[in-house]
C-alpha cells in the first residue's frame, strides 16, 4: 500500500470520527432512502446543532 494511501485511509477514519453524529445521520438517511438533498441536509443540520 503507497504512502498516499495510507495518508487517505487514515484521513477517512478521522473524518468518521470527529464527525460520527453527521455520519449516523447520514447513514439513518439512507437507510430510509431519503434523496441525496435530504442527506446532505441532515448531515448540515447534525453538523450546525452540535456547536
Amino acid at each position: 500500500m503507497s504512502n498516499q494511501a495510507r495518508w487517505a485511509v487514515l484521513q477517512s477514519y478521522n473524518l468518521l470520527k470527529w464527525h460520527r453524529a453527521a455520519h449516523r445521520a447520514a447513514v439513518k438517511a439512507l437507510e430510509s432512502g431519503d434523496s441525496l438533498s435530504v442527506v446532505i441536509r441532515s448531515i448540515e443540520e447534525t453538523m450546525y446543532f452540535k456547536k
